[in-house]
């Protein structure tokens, strides 16, 4: 890609940025669902500007790189460079006959010293002709350095390399499926909900005396708890991987968030931490539907397990927007469910291709109309059926990433440290105690 196509790239994702935060700002009081699509957009604006602007560095790099090269060839084209063993190996005398050590090797000696004097000027000697004398201590490390293969050396282009693999990280959809609640200061967030169903209104005959009635509330509140991970990178490894090695620190470090605020969201425990989801539902009572799984039955059928979850719900008027989240090893074995005769329960008339498994929430396979998702972080054997928008997750300042290269020992040792963070808050027992789930712990025949 040319500078100039960078340029218009760049200045185009600039202008929908703009537009992004504009509609954030616009939508923030008053529609939510326009604030969460605004704001995921102006995420995934961010990550393509941010990598179009690596690339317009690193061309920037390479055009004065280029430029350096050309300029240093035609200052030395009419000058004879000294030989390498006179570079090496000189030593000479001055004019009052002392040694000014100007030899590489004899600098190299010298750097280490007793002599204060001596050490000084022979290390200025090496930093005037590019090299730099370390100590043993200086040199010493414990962080990722990329000095061998498995410190990141690998990703380092001496030879040719090819793209950094990793292991696929799910992303956290339990972010899009419920109500993500930003910008919140303080320690955290009273939730005040009533639990008890409405009663209807009774018949009063002309002079008795009207039923009176009191309304209980309870209350939960939704800490701020601030999630955090810390990676320190080698500057020589920053700089020898032209940008790979900061790339790949940041794609961890987003990562590492996603299956954090994921595991918080369905399994805090509520101590120290958030009170997820499946914590409040429990494993048994009033949010869980028992279920006997078969392959060989419409009754044990996965569908017919999505329908008892679903026939809860609609028992405490929950039956509109419902969505199905199931483990994601679990889903596709759920989808071959059926027997000879009958074909796939799930899509008799048609079988196995009769069913989109696409698994996104968008175009998911969807049973009696409920989109079924599946996501690697619910527990094995597991079905969540339930009005997703109705759990709300607090985050403070969001998902950041800072850098230094001061902070402890950093400095010394030559070292950037990349710090993630977050404030996440989350309390789903409201959501849940007001029906607003259902939960099946055992689905697979």
């Amino acid at each position: 890609m040319t500078e100039t196509e960078l340029a218009e790239k760049i200045g185009a994702l600039t202008s929908k940025l703009s537009e992004a935060v504009a509609a954030m700002d616009e939508s923030r009081e008053s529609d939510t669902d326009r604030w969460q699509k605004a704001n995921d957009e102006r995420k995934t604006i961010a990550e393509q500007l941010q990598l179009l602007m690596e690339e317009k560095q690193k061309h920037d790099r390479e055009t004065e790189t280029a430029k350096a090269r050309e300029d240093m060839e035609q200052l030395l084209s009419g000058v004879r460079a000294a030989s390498k063993a006179g570079v090496i190996g000189n030593f000479r005398s001055g004019s009052d006959g002392a040694d000014q050590y100007a030899g590489f090797i004899k600098q190299v000696y010298l750097a280490g010293s007793r002599d204060i004097s001596q050490q000084a000027a022979a290390k200025a000697y090496l930093e005037g002709i590019g090299s730099r004398y370390q100590t043993p201590e200086e040199a010493g490390s414990k962080a990722t350095l990329g000095t061998t293969d498995a410190t990141g050396g690998y990703i380092i282009p001496n030879n040719l390399v090819e793209a950094l693999m990793k292991p696929k990280v799910q992303d956290n959809i339990y972010m899009r499926l419920c109500n993500v609640v930003s910008g919140v200061r303080g320690g955290g967030v009273d939730q005040p909900f009533r639990q008890a169903a409405p009663l209807k209104a009774v018949i009063a005959p002309w002079g008795d005396v009207k039923e009176n009635r009191n309304l209980d509330y309870n209350n939960y509140s939704a800490t701020l708890y601030t999630i955090a991970a810390i990676y320190d990178i080698g500057k020589q490894f920053l700089r020898q991987s032209e940008g790979a090695a900061q790339q790949d620190v940041l794609g961890e470090l987003g990562s590492a968030f996603a299956l954090g605020e994921a595991d918080y969201i369905l399994n805090g425990t509520g101590t120290s931490q958030p009170f997820g989801l499946l914590t409040a539902i429990g494993t048994a009572g009033t949010y869980v539907t028992a279920h006997t799984p078969s392959a060989s039955t419409v009754a044990g059928n996965f569908a017919a397990a999505v329908a008892k979850a679903a026939g809860a719900l609609a028992g405490r008027s929950r039956s509109d927007n419902l969505t199905a989240v199931v483990n994601a090893t679990s889903y596709w074995t759920l989808l071959t469910a059926g027997d000879n005769t009958a074909g796939f329960y799930i899509a008799p008339s048609t079988g196995p291709m009769g069913v989109n498994a696409s698994g996104n929430a968008s175009s998911a396979m969807s049973v009696f109309g409920v989109p079924i998702i599946p996501d690697p972080n619910m527990p094995a054997d597991s079905l969540v059926v339930g009005q997703w928008k109705a759990l709300k997750i607090y985050t403070g300042e969001g998902y950041r990433v800072d850098s230094t290269d001061v902070a402890g020992e950093r400095w010394d040792r030559n070292l950037v440290g990349f710090r993630g963070e977050e404030e996440i808050g989350l309390d789903a027992r409201p959501a849940v105690y007001t029906g607003a789930f259902q939960r099946i712990t055992d689905v697979l025949p």
